[in-house]
């Protein structure tokens, strides 16, 4: 918990709400499990977002492995630190066009939009699991309804075109074309590229990035981490960098990036 007291009163609060929902669907014991969700009804009202409880359980019934993955102690810290640094680093920006590559289940999106809503105009969450586009599109759905200022597209990041983006995303039952500039490029998953070299290729120069690696070889599908922040720095080199960091999760190290290419 040694993160949650170095971040805002507001996402500390809400680090604490993700952190009990997870318990409460991951407890084996029945009486844990009634206790960790009277806490959590408890305290979701000072939030201001009273149906999330409801539409967590219903990305459980679809994605029950993705959720619990998505809402762990590491994903939580990791993201938060994230969203803190960026509302650091942003905070003179308004209406900021951010597209995040490997959403997963949309949570960076429901925690950026949510602790700075001003800051944040368009959030696009890409991930190629059809499963994840729906759950985070069920995640944030206030946002979905407004005027889609957050939408989940399935897609690979490597078929994207980061300087003219134009892609296709589901509006109920009907297509629609969608072509928005990037004001912020967003990749927590850069472990997860078999060539990292190929997607980064693709960032334009000048584009303002945020990135996150680890060195954590065990887990599936961590098919390039990197060793040290030196050696993710020289996997992606930037013309300016205005943030940075490694933060010790304990079983591995996550390592950060901000800053332009």
């Amino acid at each position: 918990m040694e993160l949650a007291r170095e971040i805002s009163p507001k996402a500390q609060e809400l680090f604490l709400l993700l952190r009990l929902f997870r318990k409460s669907l991951g407890c084996e014991n029945s009486i844990d499990v009634l206790q960790a969700q009277k806490s959590f009804l408890r305290h979701i009202g000072r939030f201001e977002d009273a149906d999330l409880a409801g539409r967590i359980i219903a990305i459980q019934s679809v994605a029950p492995l993705e959720l619990l993955s998505s809402l762990s102690d590491g994903q939580l810290h990791s993201k938060f630190w994230l969203a803190e640094e960026l509302g650091k680093i942003l905070s003179s920006r308004k209406g900021t066009r951010c597209f995040i590559v490997g959403g997963w289940t949309g949570l960076l999106s429901y925690i950026l939009l949510r602790l700075y809503p001003e800051l944040y105009g368009k959030v696009r969450s890409f991930d190629l699991d059809p499963n994840c586009e729906w759950a985070a599109d069920e995640l944030n759905r206030r946002s979905v309804i407004e005027s889609w200022r957050f939408k989940a597209i399935t897609a690979n990041a490597l078929n994207l075109d980061y300087k003219q983006p134009s892609f296709m995303a589901l509006n109920e039952t009907s297509w629609e074309l969608l072509e928005e500039g990037i004001d912020l490029l967003v990749n927590t998953s850069c472990e997860h590229f078999p060539d990292f070299s190929d997607w980064w290729d693709r960032v334009p120069p000048g584009m303002l990035v945020a990135l996150q690696s680890n060195d954590f070889r065990q887990a599936e599908g961590h098919v390039n981490c990197v060793d040290s922040l030196e050696d993710f720095m020289e996997k992606a080199p930037l013309s300016e960098v205005l943030g940075q960091g490694t933060l010790n999760l304990g079983a591995y190290r996550r390592f950060l990036l901000v800053g332009v290419k």
